[in-house]
């Protein structure tokens, strides 16, 4: 994928990218339908013979899964299945990223064991994503995440903090939204290391430190060096697209501890993220 975490996979490893748009030196592949995308998985699989696939393609907007759950269901459910399937039939190593919205937010933090109950047609087509993999290839390694970082193509949380935050301008952070955020290049790390233990089935990779949406703003404010107050406290607005967003998704890795820790902190994530955005755009902060 060509998306926020497959273009930290491709740039910081010898990952080659896989884009279901032309996208400049990634693989296209047409997902169309059911046996014409799994010939052009075939073919590709053929052509670049992996060592290890690592799928991130995903329709991850809660509202475009809710207006197109056709869609939302082929590219986050079907589609996964078909890789998982041809991959072990190649006996390829083969992962799958899932999210921590397969469940509903009222038992948190959840353990991999835990039973899945999401509320959205994102969380839903997820979830039949991962009993998809599992049932084609129950070799496969599942990893349910929320990560954070920049994104070059798209706006992030991160992303929306930093660019209301650089013009020095208030923004609204949730109090009464929680997370365990893991830092996007701890998320690739952890991945290998798996794959190189030769894991399989369901993992959560979750970050150190449980925090709101809100403390997360006020931590980018920190290490950004400016008024910490232009984070505003509010709470997530009662309306229909919220209806189907859970408020509490905090994961637990003790799963993961056994193969990986963290490198970063949320607070050392953040800074390194700064230090990604300065490379960017060649230099926005101060020397």
């Amino acid at each position: 994928s060509t998306g926020f975490l497959g273009t930290y996979f491709s740039k910081y490893s010898s990952a080659l990218p896989v884009s279901r748009s032309k996208a400049q030196g990634a693989y296209l592949l047409n997902l169309i339908d059911s046996l014409e995308t799994k010939a052009n998985v075939y073919k590709l699989l053929e052509s670049v013979k992996p060592n290890s696939i690592v799928n991130c393609i995903a329709l991850t907007s809660i509202e475009k899964c809710e207006h197109d759950p056709i869609q939302a269901q082929f590219i986050n459910s079907e589609f996964p299945g078909i890789v998982a399937d041809i991959a072990g039939k190649k006996s390829i190593p083969y992962v799958h990223f899932s999210t921590d919205a397969v469940f509903n937010g009222l038992n948190s933090p959840y353990v991999e064991t835990d039973e899945p109950s999401p509320i959205s047609v994102y969380g839903k087509t997820k979830l039949l994503g991962e009993n998809n993999v599992i049932e084609a290839n129950p070799n496969s390694l599942i990893l349910r995440t929320n990560f954070f970082g920049y994104s070059f193509k798209r706006l992030s949380l991160f992303n929306f903090f930093f660019t209301h935050l650089l013009s020095l301008q208030e923004c609204l952070g949730y109090t009464d939204v929680a997370f365990t955020p893991m830092y996007v290049k701890d998320v690739c790390v952890a991945t290998f290391a798996l794959l190189d233990k030769e894991q399989s089935g369901i993992f959560h990779l979750a970050g150190v430190e449980s925090v709101t949406k809100f403390d997360f703003g006020r931590k980018v404010a920190q290490a950004m060096e400016v008024k910490e107050s232009l984070v505003c406290p509010s709470t997530r607005p009662q309306s229909k697209e919220n209806l189907v967003r859970s408020y509490d998704l905090r994961l637990e890795s003790l799963k993961l501890n056994k193969f990986f820790k963290p490198t970063y902190s949320l607070i050392e994530g953040i800074v390194d993220s700064l230090s990604e955005v300065n490379k960017e755009q060649n230099g926005y902060l101060k020397n």
